[in-house]
């Protein structure tokens, strides 16, 4: 059957680990800001910094979400097969 809804080319799966790797990325960087704000003393840099790493975690989190719904998507529609990962 085929079912032009779909769109094979924007894969959610994909999106989701691009979104897991810049969450990844913002918490590494905030964990730095936090580190360098202790550092130095600057108050307003470690309050950023721990603010990038609330949102690397919430990005982080919608990407795994976002691959979890293309699994079950990919189920659904007779895809892959989630027990052979």
């Amino acid at each position: 059957m085929n079912d032009d809804r779909y769109d094979h080319d924007n894969d959610l799966g994909a999106e989701g680990e691009k979104n897991q790797a810049k969450g990844n990325l913002n918490q590494a960087a905030g964990k730095l800001q936090e580190g360098l704000g202790k550092l130095t003393g600057q108050d307003d840099l470690e309050a950023k910094g721990r603010a990038n790493q609330v949102k690397g975690k919430a990005q982080n989190l919608g990407g795994r979400v976002q691959e979890g719904a293309d699994d079950m998507m990919d189920n659904v529609r007779g895809g892959d097969d989630l027990t052979n990962e």
